[in-house]
């Protein structure tokens, strides 16, 4: 169990990771560059269950499932659109170069 402190430390990382790669998209929409200290609460809450999920379950499982997500998603036409769909592709290989795994499927 992770304490709230933790969960909070956790979900600010989350959140500045995320700004960061918003600030390297071509047209980032406002709402992904809100600071932590601007979102509400259910924003907030969002971003400590994505750093407490990857905290408990250690980089090498989430490295398995971001990169089968990554193969996924590239062989899948967007649903929500390709702006967003193109977004979650970049988000989530941004996360395997900070756990210095590959990018693409082995």
């Amino acid at each position: 169990m992770i304490d709230a402190a933790t969960r909070e430390v956790l979900g600010r990382a989350v959140r500045e990771e995320w700004i960061a790669w918003a600030r390297e998209q071509p047209s980032p929409t406002p709402s992904w560059l809100v600071p932590w200290e601007e979102l509400s609460e259910p924003d907030r809450e969002v971003d400590r269950r994505i750093g407490e999920k990857l905290a408990l379950r250690g980089a090498s499982a989430m490295e398995t499932v971001l990169v089968a997500l990554v193969a996924d998603m590239a062989n899948e036409p967007p649903v929500s659109g390709k702006l967003r769909h193109e977004g979650k592709v970049a988000a989530c290989k941004r996360v395997l170069q900070l756990l210095g795994a590959p990018t693409e499927p082995r």
